[in-house]
């Protein structure tokens, strides 16, 4: 799971036209926006990412692309990129990373 934090919401949001509440409200996109962020591979500490790799994600069609380098790891969607702030911390039988 690569879960957004705060302000990657607020920026989405923005980026939407719209702000916070509008984008929460809007469950279709919402709903979207959620299953874009989550892998289909199962659970994945940040060490067993390779870069290039691409990951499907629960939206259909979809993929992400991982970009490992000495500088860390981001996550390539099809319009935008993402650092991982934290990474590795276990949800259940879900590995989540905060982009």
């Amino acid at each position: 799971v690569f879960a957004p934090n705060n302000a990657a919401f607020n920026a989405l949001a923005t980026a939407l036209g719209t702000n916070l509440a509008g984008l929460l409200a809007d469950v279709p996109t919402l709903t979207a926006i959620l299953q874009y962020h989550v892998a289909t591979e199962g659970a994945q500490r940040v060490t067993h990412l390779s870069n290039g790799e691409r990951l499907d994600t629960l939206l259909k069609g979809r993929q992400l692309t991982v970009a490992a380098s000495w500088r860390g790891t981001r996550i390539n969607g099809e319009r935008s990129s993402a650092g991982l702030l934290a990474v590795d911390a276990q949800a259940g039988r879900a590995v989540v990373h905060v982009v």
